[in-house]
């Protein structure tokens, strides 16, 4: 999987890949359980990832003018959309950088 951009700041994550080009990499919102697409210039690919760091639900070429919720979610990690590669499974880690945010967001 390509390096992932770890984003915790509220005007980071509500931004995410809003007003990106198609090659601005991946992001992860932490938290968040609540993505869209409206105003996207294009699909993105969007992972739901729980507390244990571990993919919850995975969604591929989603197109612009959505909205996928997911109430268990920790965080989200979203990409331009890109078929031909491989993307996160449910069930698979999301990695360190991601569990760590999540991590350090929880209340304690």
């Amino acid at each position: 999987m390509d390096d992932v951009k770890v984003l915790t700041g509220s005007l980071a994550r509500m931004r995410g890949l809003l007003f990106s080009k198609r090659g601005a990499g991946a992001v992860a919102l932490v938290p968040c359980g609540d993505v869209h697409t409206f105003g996207m210039k294009y699909a993105i690919d969007i992972a739901f990832v729980g507390a244990d760091a571990r993919v919850i639900r995975s969604y591929r070429s989603v197109e612009p003018g959505c909205r996928l919720r997911c109430c268990n979610a920790a965080a989200t990690i979203e990409r331009a959309s890109a078929p031909t590669e491989q993307w996160y499974a449910p069930g698979a880690y999301a990695g360190e950088e991601i569990e760590k945010a999540i991590r350090e967001r929880k209340p304690r």
